[in-house]
């Protein structure tokens, strides 16, 4: 990922948006971690106690190959990604 560059994916009713906010420095990250990611925010975000299965996002943090922290985000598919 480029400096201060973000990345989107649509999967349905959901978005995830994975955000680098280096100024200066890039890196990689593989599909694997970005799984990890969204799945991580799936099973700690689902609204307790609703029969329907409300999903309401959220946000975890994963980590290039570099090193660089990246924050990742889950929400509703007709939301903008969080910062753009």
């Amino acid at each position: 990922m480029g400096a201060i560059s973000y990345k989107s994916w649509t999967w349905g009713d959901a978005k995830y948006c994975i955000f680098n906010w280096y100024g200066t420095q890039n890196t990689h990250i593989s599909h694997y971690q970005i799984a990890t990611n969204v799945q991580y925010i799936t099973d700690t975000c689902w609204a307790r106690g609703s029969s329907a299965g409300v999903f309401y996002g959220g946000i975890a943090s994963t980590y290039g190959d570099s090193g660089l922290s990246l924050d990742g985000y889950a929400v509703s598919s007709n939301a903008k990604c969080p910062g753009t």
